[in-house]
């Protein structure tokens, strides 16, 4: 795979188990932000599961050990407890529970056989062989390959995790996924305005009901910079109009640069309603 991807520069080459592990860990993080505003992991693998570049027993354990700190300490106990909540369930020392104890006891489904725990307990007992005293002497072993089979299977059960999680709620995890993708890149507030600025206006809006939307460029003014309109018409009659204020005329007052040739334009970023709330979700581009 990856001498046809790198080599022979294709990439109608499928990703391996640890690209779709990782993908399949940010879908249910965006679901579970959704239900429970908080991710069930707080770490995402990606490319820090370095895959064994030696064939022995010491390899194998050791990778073991970077993927428990993703699949094991980085479960957020915060938000298993309010899955608990949501699926109506009161489990007793909660807040003391393994992790991964924790999650059998919420997603009850996927009891001690189950692959997920399966695979989280093999992971506990590779990763504790080199963290805990004196590793007996590495042995050949084929650490490539037994890491390779143990990510597919981590692949499988956290696709299990996922469509029950989606199928209960009726969320849709690519949806959620691409929202909260929307979220991240939207400007972060940081501290609070002061209070006669006209911003605060925007608190009016609340519980009111938008009749039209109108927009265009504002009538041209000598010496003062070209800006975008934007009128928001709502049904009891009131206007909200929304158009830019700066102090670009002073800035431009010892350069040779005309108001006009810095225009001013309203950046919009539209993020979609959660899936659970919506009736169509494939046509909201």
């Amino acid at each position: 795979m990856w001498h046809d991807r790198y080599i022979k520069g294709s990439f109608n080459v499928e990703s391996g188990p640890r690209k779709r592990l990782s993908y399949i860990i940010k879908k249910i993080n965006a679901c579970c932000k959704t239900l429970v505003e908080l991710p069930l992991y707080t770490a995402v693998p990606d490319n820090a599961i370095i895959y064994p570049n030696s064939q022995n027993t010491y390899a194998y354990e050791n990778a073991h050990q970077i993927l428990y700190g993703f699949l094991v300490d980085s479960l957020s106990r915060e938000c298993l407890l309010e899955f608990a909540s949501l699926r109506n369930k009161t489990i007793a020392d909660a807040k003391k529970m393994r992790l991964p104890t924790l999650l059998q006891h919420v997603f009850s489904e996927f009891n001690k056989q189950s692959k997920l725990h399966t695979l989280l307990a093999k992971v506990s007992e590779e990763r504790a062989k080199p963290s805990h005293g004196v590793r007996d002497p590495a042995e050949e072993f084929n650490a490539f390959e037994n890491l390779w089979s143990d990510l597919e299977i981590a692949v499988e059960a956290y696709e299990e995790l996922l469509v029950l999680i989606e199928s209960e709620f009726n969320v849709s995890a690519e949806h959620e996924l691409k929202r909260h993708e929307i979220m991240e890149g939207l400007p972060k507030i940081d501290g609070d305005v002061h209070q006669f600025s006209e911003i605060r206006k925007a608190t009016r809006m609340v519980g009111k009901t938008i009749e039209k939307v109108s927009f265009g460029m504002r009538k041209k003014i000598e010496d003062v910079q070209q800006t975008e309109v934007l009128y928001v018409h709502f049904t009891d009659g009131e206007i909200l109009a929304v158009n830019t204020v700066s102090n670009i005329m002073e800035m431009l007052e010892e350069t040779a640069m005309k108001p006009d040739e810095l225009p001013v334009e309203f950046l919009l970023k539209w993020v979609p309603v959660p899936s659970n709330r919506s009736e169509d979700i494939e046509n909201d581009d």
